[in-house]
């Protein structure tokens, strides 16, 4: 029987090899996707996010000083509105200037870049920054 590649033979179909190959492969996806699925939901919850603040470099502008900065979420969800908040103590503890911002999304393990602006120069302060909150997406 030759030439009789993918016809019926005793009632059953038969597949060919680029057929048989893409169904294995969507049983290979199908498999992983469940696996991972499955590991999420007994491995336990995502942390959620968790934003630290770091300044960058203070630079002069014509109005004032630039600091800048990057919040990073090391947290397993992303923080939206994530609001960061810049003060400036002076050696009393008094709070002599305070700026905030906000980041509309701080992804799970990625950084983001801003800057605050300062009337007075922030390198002759206590410069304090805070990630203050942020909203579930």
């Amino acid at each position: 029987m030759t030439g009789n590649r993918g016809q019926r033979r005793e009632g059953k179909p038969r597949l060919t090899w680029p057929e048989a190959a893409s169904a294995a492969l969507g049983l290979a996806v199908l498999t992983s996707t469940l696996g991972v699925l499955g590991y999420d939901i007994v491995a336990g919850g995502r942390a959620p996010p968790a934003v630290s603040v770091r300044a960058e470099a203070v630079r002069e502008t014509p109005d004032g000083y630039l600091v800048g900065i990057v919040a990073r979420n090391g947290g397993d969800e992303t923080g939206a509105s994530v609001r960061v908040t810049g003060r400036l103590l002076r050696e009393d503890g008094a709070v002599a200037e305070t700026r905030a911002t906000t980041f509309d999304y701080v992804p799970a393990g990625s950084e983001r870049h801003g800057g605050l602006f300062f009337e007075a120069d922030p390198r002759l302060f206590d410069l304090r920054l805070a990630a203050d909150g942020y909203v579930a997406p």
